[in-house]
């Protein structure tokens, strides 16, 4: 019997102990943003889950912030410190749709982060109302503000393969990431082949030709209203609004499918919310440079440089790269986009 209990007593020391290097590990390397240090094992983060890891950031660490950046993957590259005179939070979220931003932006303002600024990049894909939500923020938040829940992720396995990951990465400086994170939150997407590249951009051809710019398209019946909601709101916030950028191929695809209707009428509809909009989806130096670009759709960081500075008004090296867009300005802007892919066209 003596040994028998001596050999629990063994046992679980050795369990305890191996908890103990899980949970010391998993909290070093901080894969899913649940704390606030930096170290050389987490200096590079791989996009787990970008809603829960942004929304734990923002509901635990120190960092206090005064703006928001709101998009999809596309603006998740818009550096966050390239925008002066404001303490900037890129909380933009892959396959976003319109319906999500009024909650991040609840969610912020109720962790404590007073918001003088929002800057809201815009996708011509969240127009389309037969692309159902998929992602409910409220299911992430319930997790998140269990105050258990990113202690309880110290002890996890997977949380460990995360930390593994990050943490060899960081320290063999490999590029095993699609699209990763540095500490100051700042993002990257990889560089690939050519042949990489080729291929990812026939895929996303192929998949908005049958889904986004498909005869299905339907324009959300809502859109203008989902906008409206974040003015009124926020009515003591300032709202800068950009429609992304995306390669030249793509553009050219939702002009053969008859979709210049809709993406104008997705304009006028900001416009008419916001006063003005600055369109990077356009042809341009920047969209038809495939060089800048990761696949059909998202740019490069240094593309996403661009955008921060071209939205403080800021001298960009592609003159054309961003037109601002008011109500005075739209019909010619419409029928300078007309003409540039027709003349891609043939």
């Amino acid at each position: 019997m003596g040994v028998y209990k001596a050999w629990l007593i063994k046992l679980a020391a050795v369990c305890v102990v191996l908890v103990m290097l899980v949970g010391g590990f998993n909290y070093m390397v901080d894969p899913l943003w649940a704390f606030d240090h930096a170290n050389p094992f987490n200096d590079r983060q791989d996009s787990i889950n970008e809603r829960e890891q942004k929304s734990l950031h923002l509901a635990y660490t120190d960092q206090e912030y005064n703006a928001l950046l709101l998009g999809s993957s596309r603006s998740t590259v818009v550096d966050q410190h390239q925008f002066e005179g404001v303490k900037m939070f890129n909380y933009s979220v892959p396959a976003v749709s319109i319906e999500e931003f009024n909650e991040y932006i609840h969610f912020a303002k109720k962790h404590g982060h007073e918001l003088e600024l929002i800057v809201l990049g815009l996708d011509f894909f969240t127009t389309n109302e037969t692309r159902k939500q998929t992602e409910f923020p409220s299911e992430y938040f319930e997790t998140v503000e269990d105050p258990l829940h990113r202690f309880k992720t110290l002890l996890s396995m997977d949380t460990f393969e995360y930390s593994y990951k990050n943490a060899w990465s960081s320290l063999i400086d490999t590029e095993q990431f699609v699209r990763r994170y540095d500490r100051h939150h700042t993002a990257e997407f990889q560089q690939i082949s050519q042949e990489d590249k080729d291929e990812l951009i026939k895929g996303d051809l192929r998949r908005y030709k049958g889904i986004h710019y498909a005869p299905s398209y339907q324009y959300h019946s809502g859109y203008k209203n989902q906008l409206q909601q974040m003015v009124d709101e926020n009515p003591d916030t300032d709202f800068i609004v950009y429609v992304t950028p995306v390669t030249e191929p793509l553009l050219r695809l939702l002009y053969e499918q008859e979709r210049l209707p809709d993406y104008t009428h997705w304009l006028r509809e900001i416009i008419e919310v916001f006063g003005g909009v600055y369109n990077f989806m356009t042809i341009n130096e920047v969209t038809t440079n495939l060089d800048r670009f990761y696949d059909a759709h998202h740019f490069y960081a240094e593309v996403g440089d661009g955008i921060a500075a071209r939205l403080q008004d800021e001298e960009v090296e592609e003159a054309d790269f961003g037109e601002w867009v008011t109500e005075e300005t739209f019909e010619d802007h419409i029928e300078e986009v007309r003409q540039s892919l027709e003349a891609e066209a043939q």
